[in-house]
């Protein structure tokens, strides 16, 4: 099996050759029992846990799991499946990989 892999020198001048993946964030209809899951199984420890004052029923928090970090946003209110989302309100209350996020 051959795994082939990028350098410095095949990327080139590209200026997205530094980009990292910052974090990646997933929508939960279960959010404590997801921080849980985490913690428990994957010994993650959680780095910033906040609210949003728009949107009552969510709850957010950034999970660092050996050296990455762990979006997870929870809502009382979630919907399952991949409906189209109308504003961000119902867009961060679809269950599911949310997004994920680039450091350039």
């Amino acid at each position: 099996m051959t795994i082939l892999t990028q350098t410095s020198s095949t990327l080139g001048s590209n200026p997205l050759s530094s980009m990292q993946i910052d974090h990646v964030c997933l929508n939960v209809p279960n959010y404590e029992e997801t921080l849980q899951w985490y913690q428990e199984k994957l010994d993650a420890t959680i780095e910033h846990e906040w609210t949003v004052g728009v949107f009552p029923d969510l709850k957010l928090a950034y999970l660092r799991v050996y050296g990455f970090r762990i979006e997870i946003i929870g809502s009382t209110q979630s919907q399952s499946g991949m409906p189209i989302a109308t504003n961000l309100g119902e867009g961060l209350r679809t269950t599911g990989i949310g997004h994920f996020c680039f450091r350039v």
